[in-house]
């Protein structure tokens, strides 16, 4: 009978083991789902790439996105500057992913948002048709918006069609 017993306690061990190792792995699962909570020097730093961002996104009439739920600040850096990339000639074909140190990021970061800056100010980059709507902050708090683009774009409603000479009377009839 001690025998019996000792098999059903090394089943009932065997099979709480089972059970406690399957737990453990849906806590760790559950865990690495959870945001990472970031320190204050790392929020502030979201901030000001943020802050960056958005002034060269305003020069499109267009807003940063916000960083995501624990994504950590290089990771936001990056995936903001894949915006406007296409607007650098020099770093358009790069993978930008394969920088993994903050401060060579910085450099490329720098120059891309000088050349998007650069394109967004060029009238070449303004489509027939658009206005781009560039706003700037005052100190007080306001606003003050220029618009940058063609003025037919909005002018055209308001212009009478052109006249067409057809001939010109010479008889006085």
């Amino acid at each position: 009978m001690v025998k019996k017993e000792k098999e059903e306690a090394k089943v009932m061990a065997d099979s709480l083991a089972k059970e406690n190792q399957l737990l453990k792995a849906r806590i760790a699962a559950v865990e690495a789902k959870i945001p990472a909570i970031l320190s204050d020097a790392e929020l502030n730093e979201l901030g000001e790439a943020q802050a960056k961002a958005d002034s060269v996104a305003h020069a499109f009439g267009a807003k940063a996105p916000a960083p995501m739920m624990g994504e950590k600040p290089l990771s936001y850096r990056r995936r903001v500057v894949e915006m406007f990339k296409k607007h650098s000639k020099d770093w358009m074909g790069i993978d930008l992913s394969a920088i993994v140190d903050a401060s060579t990021f910085g450099i490329a970061e720098r120059s891309i948002y000088a050349d998007a800056m650069a394109a967004a100010n060029s009238p070449a980059s303004y489509d027939i048709g658009h206005l781009h709507e560039h706003v700037q902050r005052v100190r007080g708090g306001g606003e003050i918006s220029t618009f940058k683009g063609n003025p037919k774009t909005w002018m055209g409603q308001f212009k009478m069609p052109g006249n067409k000479l057809t001939g010109i009377n010479t008889k006085g009839d």
